[in-house]
């Protein structure tokens, strides 16, 4: 049964509070934010993608890691304190290369992880190492003793579908036809049983493991998962260059209910997530970063 959309607009959540992230509002430059699990630090990056900083939520401290092209696409925050990974994109030869480093915040230490192949996605961390997409299939690496396990899941985007990876086998899907041009942001629901993603053309979507539709959320831009039940995304307009108008919204895993978190005044964009904390960091379209609280109310 696939549940649709064109519902209620309701109240899911109450915000708590949504303001600038830096205590100077009019920075500027600062995109596609990522939250810690915690809540407690946030990644930012310029809007070519081109370096990486850490900005502590707690004491203020911003630090630049590297300023390395691609390093803020994707990167994600590792399973120690201080640990984060990110990719380093390089062209030779009129080829793209990608690199995968580690760094350990404490001992102010970048280590190389995978170096110089020709593809890389989004790493997924565990407690035993990394697993990414990569040149000449899935690669797992760790830094430590214990030998590195492959998570339940990995989902990526291969040959226009949803590539989704369990114990070693790969299954592509297409949960709403293969005519669509393409899926974008799969990710998996923090429990591992449920697949949200975007259909070009169609709208956001979630599907159960086995790839079987489960309700339809609208059309989405950028959607995370907030809890297993919940999912941010940005609803927007463009010129097709730029967005024109943005705000984010939450709607419910049944696709049943949303609420509109911003009023669309200002372009908000990029979504990122805890969970755990109750916080919802953005950034708008001139590049200043906002960090949002909401208390969940159903």
């Amino acid at each position: 049964l696939l549940l649709c959309s064109g519902v209620l607009s309701a109240q899911i959540a109450v915000v708590t509070k949504n303001v600038p992230v830096f205590s100077d509002p009019e920075k500027a430059g600062a995109y596609y934010p990522v939250l810690s699990e915690d809540g407690s630090r946030l990644l930012y990056t310029g809007e070519d993608y081109r370096g990486l900083n850490l900005y502590d939520l707690t004491t203020g401290e911003d630090l630049r890691v590297t300023d390395v092209a691609g390093a803020g696409y994707e990167p994600v925050f590792g399973q120690e304190s201080g640990e984060i990974y990110y990719r380093r994109i390089d062209y030779r030869q009129g080829r793209r290369y990608s690199s995968l480093y580690r760094y350990e915040g404490a001992q102010n230490r970048v280590e190389t992880v995978i170096g110089n192949v020709r593809s890389l996605k989004k790493p997924v961390v565990s407690p035993q190492g990394i697993t990414v997409m990569g040149e000449g299939g899935l690669r797992k690496s760790s830094l430590r003793r214990e030998p590195v396990k492959t998570p339940s899941v990995y989902v990526c985007v291969e040959e226009n579908r949803v590539a989704l990876y369990r114990n070693g086998a790969r299954e592509l899907l297409a949960p709403v036809g293969e005519e669509v041009a393409g899926y974008v942001w799969p990710s998996i629901s923090p429990d591992g049983k449920k697949l949200l993603f975007h259909a070009a053309g169609k709208g956001t979507y979630i599907c159960d493991i086995e790839g079987n539709l489960l309700s339809e959320l609208g059309n989405l831009t950028a959607p995370v998962w907030y809890g297993n039940e919940y999912v941010v995304g940005m609803e927007c307009k463009d010129d097709g260059e730029r967005f024109t108008w943005g705000r984010l919204v939450l709607v419910s895993g049944d696709g049943q209910a949303r609420q509109e978190l911003t009023d669309g005044k200002e372009i908000a964009m990029y979504p990122t997530v805890s969970r755990e904390k109750g916080r919802i960091a953005y950034n708008t379209a001139d590049g200043r970063l906002y960090l949002m609280e909401i208390s969940l109310i159903r």
